[in-house]
């Protein structure tokens, strides 16, 4: 705050001190819950001087579809049929960079015909394996819907070596533009593969009662913090949270990036579980690109 106040000359800084009549604040116990009760504010009140919080237009996710031949699909929701889901995403232009990571990996369909039509031009690259013609395979295509699954589920370096091998290959060749394209939509899964797999760690373990070396501690439930409290202050009683099948991802973009804080807390080290409705499966984090690449 004293920074507004003395020597910070932005154009914007400026104006907002001009309209500015009273400083409030909000006492926290800990770090985490400033941190969380911070995004929390500015998510509800939209201030119009903060940069994080500029509203979109809507939340992205990417969708594995389910039909016969299954296709990536950007939508704005994770309901409805589907096979898998990832995101969410503040922006379609972040989505549409994990679409064309998974292209790049995996030659799953382009177009949407369903067959009896002529080739489209994806197929006649040979980029994509698409049933416009009516000539696919549905055992061979089930096996590439396999490999999308599975690297989605639990093996990513299925859809993220490829992206690391092809990025080497142009840096190589010294086609540096497209490798840092490349580069990008490796950034834009990897974020999106990790998301999804701390999601689903901490909404299947239920209610979880951390403490660091600190004293600091957090009671989360499906994902979300739900309370915060310093030692030796006794943890806060709680209500059970909604029951509930748990979405396959954050169902917004403010949970999501709640959901990475949390993460980020409890990964830290001399953090210990104390309890939890069932084991919290920390795991170890998706790989990001090699010191090499």
């Amino acid at each position: 705050m004293r920074s507004y106040f003395y020597g910070d000359r932005r154009r914007r800084i400026t104006q907002m001190m001009r309209e500015l009549t009273a400083v409030d604040h909000q006492v926290c116990p800990t770090e985490i819950d400033a941190a969380i009760t911070e995004i929390r504010l500015i998510d509800r009140y939209v201030p119009r001087y903060n940069r994080r919080s500029r509203p979109t237009r809507s939340t992205q996710w990417v969708r594995v579809t389910d039909e016969r031949f299954p296709r990536l699909s950007v939508v704005r929701s994770q309901q409805g049929r589907a096979l898998a889901h990832l995101g969410p995403f503040r922006r379609k232009t972040t989505a549409e960079l994990v679409v064309h990571a998974i292209w790049d990996a995996v030659p799953i369909r382009r177009c949407v015909g369903s067959g009896g039509g002529p080739r489209c031009r994806y197929a006649q690259l040979g980029v994509a394996v698409c049933p416009c013609d009516g000539s696919v395979d549905p055992d061979r295509y089930r096996a590439l819907t396999e490999t999308l699954l599975a690297g989605i589920a639990h093996d990513p370096d299925l859809l993220l070596g490829p992206l690391v091998d092809r990025m080497r290959y142009l840096a190589g060749a010294q086609r540096f533009e497209e490798a840092a394209d490349i580069r990008d939509r490796h950034r834009a899964l990897h974020g999106a593969l990790e998301t999804r797999r701390t999601w689903r760690a901490l909404t299947a373990a239920g209610m979880v009662w951390a403490e660091d070396e600190a004293g600091d501690a957090v009671a989360i439930d499906g994902g979300s913090l739900a309370a915060a409290w310093a030692s030796p202050s006794p943890p806060p009683l709680l209500a059970p949270g909604p029951s509930g099948e748990p979405t396959e991802t954050p169902p917004s973009a403010l949970a999501a990036e709640e959901l990475r804080l949390l993460w980020r807390w409890l990964d830290r080290p001399g953090v210990t579980v104390v309890h939890s409705t069932a084991p919290v499966e920390m795991g170890r984090s998706i790989s990001a690109l090699p010191a090499s690449a």
